[in-house]
């Protein structure tokens, strides 16, 4: 499975939040959120609940805990999850 180029910027703001690099973390997710915005026809914003649907059912792990660890570090960058 393809991730597509929007969900890039998500997913290094996770990688850097993982390696306590906030501040790239932060801007990474800056940029996910502009293009997110503008590309997500539900665009969950601060809905923390929609975020959790959206990952969940855009990126189905066969391990919960891979999730787990994905919305961990979203939310250590900052994502509403």
């Amino acid at each position: 499975m393809a991730i597509p180029p929007t969900e890039i910027f998500a997913c290094l703001a996770a990688s850097y939040a993982q390696l306590g690099q906030l501040d790239e973390a932060q801007s990474c997710l800056a940029e996910y959120h502009e293009r997110a915005g503008k590309e997500l026809p539900n665009y969950p914003g601060d809905d923390r609940k929609g975020w959790q649907t959206y990952w969940f059912n855009s990126f189905p792990y066969r391990n919960a805990a891979d999730l787990d660890r994905l919305l961990d570090d979203l939310r250590k960058a900052g994502l509403p999850v």
